[in-house]
């Protein structure tokens, strides 16, 4: 690149010097959004505020965000449109003070169709969708939770390791599911195991009593009734019981 003036090599905030070193500028974050920004995306995420519309599509982007890793570049990368979108959805302006310095504050609105043609009311909301996400990635972005596998909300992460649930109630709820399916599972197993083990006890009599072999059971082990019996034979696929091979009275040992 031919040297000139100063002036005519500055561009993209860096610049060279009159000894062809290229300085920068340090990059920075203009008006981050706050932990309230984030509490606002929540309430729409959780359409509590905002127009369902925004909601909608709002939950679609954090969705596919979260799923990419999240990973902003892999997400754009599968979405251009999108890319472009959010990259050209502000313009910075350089903001005076009543001191000696200034800030650059960003401005997001995201452009009108070409033509001079007006939005419709769902894409303006869906606009304002884009704009909360590109919000929500200027600011602590690492703090919003959810949804909650529970309750579905989103909720702003208050520990580091606050990750599943938006609170102890639903983590408790929950645990206190799991454990009582865990306890659930296990009776049904153990009663499982009693039957089959009475079904076998009941094939190798050499005599059966007058009654039938469900009965039987159920008065050997009262816990199990017929009624039991018959719906876990006839659901082998989820009990793995089968009936007894000999279901008749006075049978006998086979050799």
């Amino acid at each position: 690149m031919p040297r000139g003036k100063v002036k005519d090599r500055e561009f993209f905030g860096s610049w060279v010097d009159d000894s062809g070193q290229r300085h920068r500028l340090k990059l920075l974050t203009a008006n981050p959004a706050t932990i309230e920004d984030l509490e606002f995306i929540c309430a729409v995420l959780n359409k509590t505020q905002g127009a369902e519309e925004t909601s909608r599509k709002l939950t679609q982007l954090v969705t596919e965000w979260q799923e990419s890793g999240p990973n902003l570049a892999k997400m754009m990368a599968a979405n251009l449109p999108l890319w472009h979108t959010l990259a050209n959805s502000c313009h910075a302006a350089w903001t005076i003070t009543k001191t000696g310095g200034a800030y650059i504050h960003l401005e997001p609105g995201i452009a009108l169709p070409k033509y001079g043609h007006s939005r419709t009311r769902a894409e303006e909301k869906e606009a304002q969708a884009v704009i909360l996400f590109y919000l929500l990635t200027l600011g602590p972005w690492e703090k919003l939770g959810g949804p909650c596998p529970r309750c579905g909300k989103y909720f702003i992460k208050k520990r580091a390791n606050h990750k599943i649930y938006c609170g102890r109630r639903c983590g408790s709820l929950a645990s206190a599911k799991v454990s009582t399916r865990k306890k659930l599972n296990e009776d049904i197993a153990g009663k499982v195991l009693r039957a089959r083990t009475e079904i076998q006890e009941w094939d190798v009599l050499k005599r059966h009593p007058a009654i039938d072999w469900k009965q039987w059971v159920h008065k050997r082990e009262p816990d199990i009734s017929p009624k039991w019996l018959t719906r876990a034979v006839n659901n082998y696929e989820k009990y793995k019981l089968g009936p007894p091979k000999k279901e008749g009275h006075h049978a006998t040992r086979k050799n």
